[in-house]
């Protein structure tokens, strides 16, 4: 999910790397929670962003949930939220 509401699929997040879309000049992570179970991560942070998207500069705080798994092949996101925390 993204900051709008918008809900997309992790190859849509990473496209908007890949095609230049999305560049961060300023990324600053303040850890809340980290929580283990298993071979499963949940953190919680909350992020000060500063950069530029589709040509329209930004910078907000940010609070991000994501899900990491162990896998064979190694450690993978298997889900997450975001939202606007302050503009």
């Amino acid at each position: 999910m993204l900051p709008s509401g918008d809900v997309i699929t992790k190859e849509m997040d990473l496209q908007s790397y890949r095609d230049g879309n999305l560049k961060i000049h300023k990324l600053i992570p303040h850890v809340e929670h980290l929580n283990i179970i298993d071979d499963t991560a949940v953190i919680s942070l909350t992020m000060e962003l500063k950069g530029n998207y589709s040509g329209e500069d930004f910078e907000s705080k940010f609070h991000y949930i994501r899900f990491w798994k162990t896998f064979p092949t190694g450690i993978k996101v298997v889900g997450g939220s975001g939202r606007i925390v302050h503009v």
